[in-house]
């Protein structure tokens, strides 16, 4: 009990003074190196199950301008491939929001059709990445260019 009220005094203290802490439960790293990205994740839970729906609705319009790393590791073949990748929102003629990834080619690319993609999240192999600290971390760890290859989608 002591514990509890102690702990209820810290948060009081806490949003009193404006702090906020938020508790991230760390998924189990894909690959050996992986921890070195960690700074340069973004939480996109981009499975499409309605629960998730407001979370990765609000995360995507938050990323919409970005470009990101999306990485999918292969655990049988110890490999793990990369696609850049721009997150797009769009509101549909019933009003609902729809939101889909484009290669960074299509995104930059004026006029023509461009292909969006709908992949399906599975946090225990796919992560998202901020592209330019993703890059840094990349050049400056050579150890992950050996796991890492970027693929068109």
């Amino acid at each position: 009990m002591a514990l509890h009220r102690s702990f209820r005094s810290a948060a009081v203290i806490l949003a009193l003074t404006g702090c906020t802490v938020i508790a991230h439960a760390q998924d189990a790293p894909l690959f050996p190196g992986e921890p070195l990205l960690d700074t340069c994740r973004v939480d996109l839970p981009l499975t499409y199950s309605k629960a998730d729906k407001e979370r990765y609705v609000q995360a995507a319009r938050f990323l919409e301008d970005q470009e990101l790393a999306y990485l999918r590791f292969d655990k049988k073949k110890g490999a793990a491939t990369y696609t850049r990748v721009y997150v797009m929102v769009e509101t549909s003629k019933d009003g609902s929001e729809v939101v889909y990834l484009e290669t960074t080619d299509d995104h930059m690319r004026m006029g023509g059709a461009k292909q969006a993609f709908f992949p399906r999240y599975n946090k225990r192999t796919e992560r998202f990445y901020q592209a330019d600290c993703f890059d840094r971390q990349v050049a400056q760890h050579p150890e992950l260019k050996e796991i890492l290859t970027e693929s068109g989608r």
